[in-house]
């Protein structure tokens, strides 16, 4: 049954992405020498540099294994992009090798963003198109591949704007979370900078709701503004990501959004 067998391959993707994840977390862990981690004044350090090249040999098959590298998109490059070093070669080659299987969404995401949307259906496709060509940018960015930006970024709210407004804007940009690391700047990033009031209002929305990976991914952007001095900030980062390992740290890739965004806050 083709529908049966899509679930289940999406299924195996998942949890792929969720055993990367906590591959990801224990290359931030890792070298925490005295000359390194978060109260050492020079921010984590590099990690395992083979971590991805070694999960992918490891797996019993290496297409969900790749899938997970393209799932978590620049984020299975965190300890590289947060000490400013390039990834070993053999790391890059994983990363190559998952968007040579599955190919970047750029090419559909710029022809997407040229077309009439009519429906709300076509607005839909275009939004996700356009997410997933930003994600496959910046991973290709951050190991010299080529992924041409896209055309747009998506425009932030006004503070004074009406909740549903906020809230989808908000989605959008913690869909966008594997952006918000250090070293890389966009139309997106500018986009977060101008609407810091409706991330606030978002990661408080997705505090109230439990729901810890939205407020996980939000507070990273939060992060992010913090360490380039955008104050005042309507919500503090720290206590937020805290509160969210606290309560909500058990999904593993909540756990790396947030220990990313802790990470990101040792930078400043």
């Amino acid at each position: 049954m083709p529908n049966a067998d899509a679930a289940r391959t999406r299924t195996d993707f998942a949890e792929s992405a969720a055993v990367l994840a906590t591959h990801v977390l224990g290359a931030l862990s890792a070298d925490t020498g005295p000359d390194s981690g978060p109260d050492s004044g020079h921010g984590p350090g590099p990690g395992p540099p083979h971590y991805l090249a070694d999960f992918v040999e490891a797996a019993p098959d290496p297409r969900p294994a790749l899938a997970a590298v393209r799932i978590l998109g620049a984020d299975a490059l965190a300890p590289h992009a947060l000490t400013r070093s390039a990834p070993p070669m053999i790391e890059a080659a994983v990363v190559a090798e998952s968007l040579r299987l599955f190919p970047p969404a750029h090419a559909t995401a710029n022809a997407t963003a040229n077309a009439p949307a009519d429906a709300d259906a076509d607005d839909d496709a275009n939004r996700d198109a356009q997410i997933a060509a930003w994600r496959d940018h910046v991973l290709a960015q951050l190991t010299g591949l080529d992924a041409p930006a896209p055309h747009a970024a998506p425009t932030p709210t006004p503070p004074d704007s009406d909740p549903p407004a906020w809230r989808a804007w908000s989605v959008t940009m913690a869909q966008l979370s594997p952006l918000a690391l250090p070293g890389i700047d966009t139309s997106v990033h500018e986009a977060a900078r101008h609407g810091r009031v409706s991330l606030a209002r978002g990661a408080a929305w997705a505090l109230l709701r439990r729901d810890h990976a939205l407020a996980a991914r939000l507070g990273r952007w939060l992060a992010l503004l913090e360490v380039e001095g955008r104050h005042p900030l309507p919500l503090e980062p720290g206590p937020l990501l805290d509160h969210v390992l606290l309560l909500g740290g058990v999904e593993p890739r909540t756990v790396l959004e947030a220990e990313i965004g802790r990470r990101v806050l040792t930078l400043a």
